[in-house]
């Protein structure tokens, strides 16, 4: 809460001169708002009145008709619509693939549950703990729905319209829904005579040269997928990964429907944007596929 007293305000009176008045002014904040950068900042709002009693009465009035207007005869689906689609959706801290699968459990696992056609206050801990025992989900999913789950708490809290009550929620792990890592998905590392065998079988193949970062940088398909000639620099013998191709969901109705290919400069982590110094091999690939991709750009 600020107060602040002697703000002064100017108005123009009906025969066109200029006047002011000093008022009382008070702030509160109501909930988050979001602001024209897209991020999910604080919603603070003034109130003014001719003393501080006013002032203090008329914030009073208001942080009760905020309340009022969230809470009344609204379950816990429609605050969290409006959470999920309006602002986690807008959130710019989440990757777009995240986005996908945490709205995908929302709107199959919990916004179809009896439990969201609740009164907020009217929902216990036992009620999502039950929904999870009871669930045939997979383990990984039930994790992802309490994650969203969770989120739309921590936005109820601050919204002051009710209390996170998801601290103590616990993910079933058991023999239905979770299977440790078999001998048949395990991932295999590949010894320097296979890796080998493999780029000695992509001579003359378009992809070699990416094949190649691939493995002399250990960037994921998606930053390899992205580069450009301008993000190598023979001269500093490096390469700059600021980028990377995602497969972006398609949203209709706050239901997805598709996904398309895109590029984006938002990376995984913020330690995923860097340059990465470039080997002896890789400088010579680089020649070769780019001698090879003029070559072909002639032809067309």
């Amino acid at each position: 809460m600020t107060l602040a007293t002697n703000v002064t305000k100017k108005y123009t009176k009906k025969d066109g001169s200029q006047s002011e008045q000093k008022y009382h002014r008070t702030t509160r904040t109501l909930g988050t708002k979001i602001n024209d950068k897209g991020l999910v900042v604080p919603n603070k709002v003034e109130f003014y009145g001719s003393s501080k009693k006013e002032a203090a009465e008329k914030a009073r009035q208001g942080v009760e008709q905020w309340k009022n207007g969230i809470t009344e005869n609204k379950s816990f689906r429609d605050v969290a619509d409006y959470f999920v689609y309006q602002v986690f959706m807008n959130n710019d801290k989440y990757a777009d693939r995240t986005k996908s699968k945490y709205i995908d459990k929302y709107n199959n696992i919990i916004r179809v549950s009896a439990i969201a056609g609740k009164k907020i206050r009217g929902i216990s801990s036992q009620d999502w703990q039950d929904l999870y025992n009871a669930s045939t989900s997979s383990y990984s999913t039930l994790r992802a729905t309490n994650n969203i789950l969770r989120l739309i708490y921590a936005y109820i809290e601050i919204e002051r319209v009710g209390d996170d009550i998801t601290h103590n929620l616990v993910v079933p792990k058991n023999e239905t829904n979770y299977k440790p890592q078999s001998a048949e998905n395990e991932i295999i590392i590949w010894d320097t005579d296979e890796l080998l065998k493999i780029t000695n079988n992509l001579n003359k193949q378009r992809y070699r040269f990416l094949v190649m970062i691939a493995i002399y940088t250990g960037c994921r398909i998606g930053e390899i997928l992205a580069l450009k000639y301008s993000d190598i620099s023979i001269k500093k013998q490096e390469i700059y990964i600021t980028k990377q191709v995602i497969l972006k969901p398609i949203f209709q109705n706050n239901k997805k429907v598709g996904t398309e290919l895109t590029i984006t400069n938002r990376l995984k982590t913020i330690q995923s944007k860097r340059k990465i110094s470039l080997h002896n091999v890789l400088i010579e690939e680089y020649k070769i596929h780019k001698m090879w991709h003029e070559a072909e750009m002639k032809k067309k």
